[in-house]
């Protein structure tokens, strides 16, 4: 249960304010004009950490893409918005998202377009969904616009989880070497540094006293505590210039221009920009407009300028197929489709045949990728165990020869 502050106006028409407890949004709507409250305005009561809590939270694409068909198949049954929205915040989605849902069923009650009152929620609602179902309120194909959302939105989650499955494995044995390097460091270094090493005095070699010196440095708590706090920090000021555009356009350069994740990169983003570019040509959104949304659902900082570019070449008087040419982030092939598209005029039909070939040619992409990064993450293994081994075994073997 959740609490809602609300004003509203009693039967007499005096405004009253307080604070109730409710599963939704919509609940708290419906209890206060069971008791026939004119309410005039309810929002969120929670303490801090539940707001702090609220903004954060992402509403997963599996939720939105199940979300959107339901109320397509609503929709298509003849079922209106409203009554539609109302089944939908009880269906059992994250709380955040029950609340989203209920708070545009609300808009829309009060004479909303449903297009507008999901634009208010840009966190949940991205531009494409708010921008596919603003031309599916036009065109009177609200329907089936929500079912290409829907089918976009499972191929995302689909090639998120192709991608996941394939880094578990290298990171799977990238935590299995740190855990057997702390085992090493922790307990088998020190008997050989304290014990044996230095009950012979032995002239050590620059390899060994070296890890004497991270194996002790390791071993003190303080250090431990410094070293931590001090990666706690680093990673933390990383991972939030990683969130602003510059930071985002430098990781994703590097992913661009990396061997292994460029070809998975061009792939994937041939794939969305197919797919996308398909479904909102479908959907009757005019080209430039379709370009802007795809910029904006590839959220990809290197990739946006360049379809900048594109709509102004496009504004020109350029075509599409040579506009995208002098972007030169696209295969050739899918230049050779734009070209087809523009000579049958089927834009949308072209796209989706070359979005299932790449969709397809993913899972090439990512296989090689892992087979590449195996290799890389076994040599770095071996390198810090033959530097370990070597730094040990030296002095054993000094000690063995003055026997």
């Amino acid at each position: 249960m959740a609490k809602y502050s609300y004003t509203a106006k009693n039967s007499k028409g005096k405004a009253i304010k307080g604070i109730m407890e409710a599963r939704s949004a919509l609940d708290a709507r419906r209890s206060l004009e069971a008791r026939e409250y004119e309410v005039l305005k309810l929002s969120s009561a929670g303490g801090l950490l539940q707001r702090i809590g609220a903004r954060f939270t992402r509403v997963k694409k599996a939720e939105l893409a199940l979300f959107a068909r339901q109320v397509a198949v609503m929709f298509r049954a003849g079922v209106d918005i409203r009554r539609a929205f109302q089944v939908m915040s009880l269906q059992g989605f994250s709380p955040h998202f029950s609340d989203v849902i209920a708070q545009v069923e609300v808009d829309v009650s009060e004479g909303e377009s449903m297009s507008r009152a999901m634009g208010r929620h840009p966190a949940v609602f991205s531009m494409l969904f708010v921008g596919m179902v603003k031309a599916g309120e036009s065109s009177g194909g609200l329907d089936k616009v929500l079912f290409r959302l829907a089918d976009h939105l499972d191929r995302e989650v689909r090639i998120q989880q192709k991608i996941t499955s394939a880094i578990t494995y290298p990171a799977f044995v990238f935590v299995l070497a740190a855990i057997l390097a702390t085992i090493v460091v922790q307990h088998i270094l020190p008997t050989f540094i304290n014990g044996v090493f230095a009950q012979e005095n032995l002239a050590l070699p620059i390899m060994t006293k070296v890890l004497i010196v991270v194996t002790n440095f390791l071993n003190d708590p303080r250090n431990l505590a410094y070293l931590g706090t001090g990666l706690g920090v680093l990673f933390f000021l990383l991972y939030q210039y990683c969130r602003t555009p510059q930071g985002k356009f430098q990781v994703q350069s590097i992913l661009h221009n990396a061997p292994g994740t460029r070809d998975v990169v061009k792939t994937v983003l041939a794939a969305r920009f197919c797919r996308l570019f398909s479904y909102l040509i479908n959907s009757g959104i005019p080209l430039v407009h379709s370009l802007e949304l795809v910029s904006a659902a590839l959220g990809d900082y290197v990739v946006a300028p360049r379809l900048e570019q594109v709509k102004n070449d496009l504004r020109d008087g350029e075509s599409l197929a040579v506009a995208v040419k002098n972007m030169d982030v696209f295969p050739p092939i899918l230049v050779e489709f734009l070209i087809i598209g523009e000579e049958t005029g089927r834009y949308a039909e072209v796209m989706e045949k070359l979005a299932d070939t790449y969709e397809e040619d993913i899972d090439n992409a990512v296989q090689a990728y892992t087979a590449l990064l195996e290799p890389v993450m076994l040599g770095v293994m071996g390198i810090l165990v033959g530097y370990v081994v070597i730094a040990v075994f030296m002095p054993l073997y000094q000690l063995v020869g003055a026997i």
